[in-house]
């Protein structure tokens, strides 16, 4: 599609990220209807929370890889960037959905500490 660069590559992928934890698929199905269900009970309870974005791109991405595997037994992964496996959407979506969190998390000003915190 772009030489050198991006090209679509079909991958069934058994494991989960890198193909690790190969033939795993009920373990990985059913951590991610797990890890979905409790970001959308989060979400819902506490409507507003920040970072609620990235939370809705990481459960998104949790059920888009959970779909695959319900209905084929693995992920389908065909994002090729060459330089790095291949992947898909939903994978792209957690990731950037994490990296929100944890960017945000370590930009954030520490508290001064109150005058009766005695450490």
């Amino acid at each position: 599609m772009w030489p050198g660069v991006f090209h679509l590559t079909l991958v069934n992928n058994a494991g989960a990220a890198f193909g690790l934890w190969k033939d795993s698929g009920v373990f990985l199905a059913v951590f991610s209807a797990v890890s979905f269900l409790i970001i959308a009970v989060y979400l819902f309870k506490r409507p507003g929370r920040p970072h609620a974005f990235a939370w809705s791109l990481i459960a998104g991405g949790a059920l888009g890889n959970l779909v695959d595997r319900v209905a084929y037994g693995y992920v389908i992964d065909y994002l090729d960037l060459g330089v790095w496996p291949v992947f898909n959407f939903a994978d792209a979506c957690i990731c950037l959905g994490v990296a929100w969190i944890v960017f945000r998390f370590m930009a954030r000003q520490p508290k001064a500490p109150h005058a009766s915190d005695p450490f």
